[in-house]
């Protein structure tokens, strides 16, 4: 049992971006880099959502129907207000068209993007492929703090799909048929099932609907002596979506084929799939003597052998391992007539585990009091190995992209993977060099020895602050002239979200080449800029102000609140094991992730398991988010009620005229005779 480890490191509190580097094996021969961020930031008290109806606005709607969500981390609705505007992004720059003022009810609001508002000559198709921004500030009505959230991704089209060919080569073996698919997507991204396709190559034309995955597949027979294929796809729909594909002839020198046909492009683990080779010998009658292949998976061999033919073909058996999860790829040649000869094929692993790992609580309530034991269930194979981790949901707030997925562990794994194409190849030595092969033999062939080229280009490399600052400093010394390079410096200062390049440059009083020239620095500095930063700081600005807990004494005080409060890895002896913990105090739904790992399945994600911890009746005190030594702070006390009566609180200050001192390492008692408010139930009151 092993393959995890973990590690606590204390860092100093510098801000800024921090790299963790990681390597296995006696001479790190796999490694692994991530990165975090440190920054100030508040814990907010609720999360707000922005969700269209739809995630375009096609050129011959007239208006879009969006929703505004607005609900505490403990699960409940917020009620208050909602300043939103919407308008267009254009050069990545955005202009507000049209705002408002709605209430939110019960969690909700609702605002119409009208067509009449994004355009004032009546037509939409100046617009095509420009995003539509709506931005919306809510403030509750009792805790009096403003959440902020933005969406940029309803795009402007006249087709509804896009069609993308995936995971097909781009050569085709001549006379054998040619087999391709095509993932059908909504605007936002999602794959869309049943939509009818049609591929279309010369006179032949061929129609089917994409499955529950957004997958159609079609199949093209091919001819001796084709040059290539041009392939037209579309939809059959009124907003048509059409894409182009283009294929090639493999390249043989005597007209010599390998083909590998797989029972099935997906398989499963510890499954078997059956491949077969077939040899194609241009008007020969001698046999091929053997094959021999090789699966390789994540930048590495896991299996390579030699198998002798049974005339022109063989089949071969593969047991599906870990090591070959979430794909690998099967490179098969044989050697005839002076030449070598070679196919490959991609195949993807589904990751689903047959002993899934789960995550439970048995618990008959939904919700459950600050500071209670929690039993949670852990059940998963047998002898693997369980990291468990429980997270403040409000964390998510300001980061929504740190939730650990199946889809993103499994991602990262392919980050090894040094293929350059689906399977195949132009030519013998081609197909080696798409599947990050180099190869060499005694009669001279040979294939590139840039073979990890492709590798390096199709993965954008990350910039780091010193490659940042580095292209800022090259951008001054392109020039020469000292006024010219005062002139590119103070073009590289960061835009105010108002501003743009044109824009400031319209202020440069110096000669026009100097205005060029800041304007050519500040845009060159803007996109560099773009690949540095991180895309939850895109997506989301969020202020907040962060809420403590009221103290009463003589009262149940909580005053424990932390974002995390348990980071574990715990050994599964047999297919199940319970761990209890105590959650912390704070009112809100935390949500448990795990992970595991095991010999016999490899990696293994759960569905998160959320507990929500939850009273009827608490209060809230917000204090400043800083305060100077000997000024004064406002702190207003919010109670919760939800319960089914009116309650009357004591001990709740009202209009304290008075300000105090707050020594350090000093308590101060505030007198509580103030007269008391009564809560109505289902509300909150502030103080």
């Amino acid at each position: 049992m092993g393959g995890m480890h973990e590690c606590f490191s204390y860092f100093p509190h510098r801000y800024g971006r921090w790299l963790i580097q990681s390597c296995f094996g006696e001479v790190c021969k796999t490694n692994y880099t991530t990165e975090f961020q440190v920054r100030e930031y508040v814990e907010p008290t609720f999360d707000v959502k922005i969700s269209p109806e739809r995630s375009y606005f096609h050129v011959s709607d007239n208006e879009l129907r969006v929703k505004i969500e607005a609900r505490y981390t403990f699960g409940y609705d917020v009620n208050g207000r909602a300043y939103v505007r919407y308008g267009i992004i254009e050069q990545e720059k955005k202009t507000p068209l049209h705002w408002n003022l709605i209430d939110i009810e019960n969690g909700e609001g609702e605002i119409l993007i009208l067509k009449n508002k994004l355009t004032t000559n009546g037509t939409m198709e100046h617009l095509v492929g420009r995003n539509i921004f709506v931005q919306a500030s809510v403030m509750g009505h009792s805790v009096g703090e403003l959440q902020e959230a933005e969406l940029t991704s309803v795009i402007i089209l006249k087709a509804k799909y896009t069609l993308v060919v995936q995971k097909s080569s781009s050569f085709f073996k001549p006379n054998n048929p040619y087999s391709f698919q095509v993932l059908v997507k909504n605007p936002d991204g999602s794959v869309a099932s049943g939509v009818k396709v049609t591929s279309v190559e010369k006179e032949e034309e061929k129609s089917t609907k994409s499955n529950k995955d957004g997958i159609a597949k079609f199949t093209f027979n091919t001819g001796k002596g084709m040059r290539e294929l041009n392939i037209k796809i579309y939809t059959d729909e009124p907003m048509q979506a059409i894409a182009m594909w283009k294929v090639f002839p493999y390249s043989s020198k005597r007209d010599y084929l390998l083909v590998i046909s797989p029972r099935s492009l997906t398989t499963k683990l510890n499954e078997e799939l059956r491949l077969d080779l077939k040899a194609h010998l241009s008007n020969e009658k001698n046999d091929v003597d053997a094959f021999s292949y090789m699966v390789i998976s994540k930048g590495s061999v896991v299996k390579a052998a030699k198998i002798q033919s049974v005339g022109f073909s063989t089949a071969i058996s593969l047991l599906i391992t870990k090591e070959m999860v979430p794909s690998f790829r099967v490179v098969g040649y044989y050697h005839h007539g002076g030449e070598f000869v070679s196919d490959s094929v991609q195949i993807d692993v589904e990751t689903g585990c047959d002993t899934p790992l789960k995550l439970s609580r048995n618990m008959k309530s939904q919700t459950i009091p600050p500071d209670v034991k929690v039993p949670i269930t852990i059940e998963g194979e047998s002898k693997s190995r369980v990291a468990l981790v429980a997270v403040d949901k409000a964390a998510y707030v300001n980061n929504p992209n740190n939730r650990v997925t199946s889809k993103q562990v499994f991602a990262a794994l392919e980050t090894f993977d040094r293929t350059c194409s689906p399977g195949g190849g132009k030519d013998a030595m081609g197909v080696f060099h798409d599947s990050g092969l180099i190869f060499a033999a005694t009669n001279g062939d040979r294939s590139t020895d840039k073979a990890f080229q492709c590798f390096e280009q199709s993965r954008k490399k990350k910039r780091s602050l010193e490659d940042y600052l580095k292209f800022l400093s090259d951008l001054v010394e392109e020039y020469k002239v000292e006024q010219k390079r005062r002139c590119c410096s103070d073009g590289q200062r960061i835009n105010l979200p108002e501003e743009t390049c044109e824009s400031r440059a319209e202020f440069v009083t110096e000669k026009d080449d100097c205005r060029e020239i800041y304007k050519k620095c500040c845009k060159d500095a803007y996109d560099e800029r773009y690949y540095l930063e991180y895309e939850e700081e895109e997506e989301m600005d969020v202020h907040a102000r962060n809420a403590n807990e009221f103290l009463e004494k003589d009262v149940y005080i909580r005053n424990d609140f932390p974002l995390s409060f348990f980071w574990e890895t715990h050994d599964l002896d047999k297919n199940s094991m319970i761990v209890s913990r105590t959650v912390p105090h704070s009112i809100t739904t935390w949500e448990l992730q795990a992970i595991s790992i095991s010999d016999n399945q490899g990696i293994c994600v759960a569905d998160p398991l959320d507990i929500i911890v939850f009273e009827p009746l608490f209060a809230k005190i917000h204090l400043p988010y800083s305060i100077r030594r000997n000024d004064q702070a406002d702190m207003r006390v919010i109670v919760y009620n939800y319960l089914s009566l009116e309650q009357r609180p004591e001990g709740i200050l009202h209009k304290i005229s008075q300000s105090f001192l707050l020594s350090p390492g000093k308590s101060f008692v505030i007198p509580n005779d103030m007269p008391s408010d009564i809560v109505p139930n289902s509300d909150s009151v502030s103080f």
